[in-house]
């Protein structure tokens, strides 16, 4: 499954959309940026949440996007007061074993689902 997730970010959409039915899910949204349009991987709103969610295969450019999502939360917290924003970076399980430092910010698709389906 972690094949289809971090190499088709339309096939990962309708993957999300099926085993979080509650939620709502798009891949590849545009968001302006400060020089350039910037494109979040993986949006899923749950409530009144919105979790801006980087795919990585690898760890090394995880700070990199992380701030980059957090300008683009930081204009959508002025634009809309009432939403939590969240930012995440999903990586492939064996990463998070060995390579990353378990964080609030970096999920594996287990911890994933999770956070949202509560499995």
């Amino acid at each position: 499954m972690e094949n289809v997730i971090f190499n088709d970010l339309g096939k990962a959409c309708i993957l999300f959309q099926s085993i979080f039915p509650n939620s709502v899910v798009a891949a590849e949204v545009h968001v302006k940026g400060n020089f350039r349009t910037k494109r979040i991987d993986l949006v899923i709103k749950k409530d009144s949440d919105i979790y801006l969610i980087k795919l990585l295969k690898n760890t090394d450019k995880i700070p990199f996007y992380m701030r980059s999502y957090e300008e683009a939360i930081n204009q959508y917290n002025i634009t809309y007061p009432d939403i939590a924003f969240h930012s995440l970076c999903l990586v492939p399980n064996a990463k998070i074993n060995n390579e990353v430092r378990v964080d609030a910010d970096i999920k594996d698709l287990s911890a994933l689902n999770l956070m949202f389906r509560g499995v």
